[in-house]
C-alpha cells in the first residue's frame, strides 16, 4: 500500500527537524524568510506539500537530500537466536 505523500512528507520533516535539534520556529529562521513558522507546521500537519524552492531550502537547512522527505518508512524487524547475539563484556 502507497502512503500519502503528505503523511510521508510530514512525518520526515519532523524526523529531520527533530534530529537537527529544531523547533519550527528556529527551522524557519533557519531557511532565512523562505518559509513561515505557520507553513512548516502546516507541513507537519500534513496539511500541505512545500512547493520545490522550499524543500531544497528545507533539505539545506536540515542537511538531507531533497528525496529524504519522500522516502517510505519502513522497519524490517527480524527473529534473533541467542546464537546470533555476542556474550557482554
Amino acid at each position: 500500500m502507497n502512503a500519502d505523500p503528505k503523511t510521508t512528507f510530514a512525518k520526515r520533516l519532523e524526523q529531520a527537524r527533530k534530529m537537527r535539534g529544531l523547533s519550527l520556529r528556529a527551522l524557519s529562521q533557519e531557511v532565512q524568510g523562505v518559509v513561515t513558522y505557520a507553513a512548516l507546521h502546516k507541513y507537519e500537519k500534513a496539511a500541505m506539500l512545500p512547493g520545490s524552492d522550499v524543500l531544497v531550502a528545507l533539505a539545506g537547512a536540515l542537511k538531507q537530500s531533497a528525496d529524504f522527505f519522500f522516502r517510505p518508512l519502513t522497519v524490517s524487524l527480524q527473529k534473533l537466536s541467542s546464537a546470533s547475539v555476542p556474550p557482554c563484556p
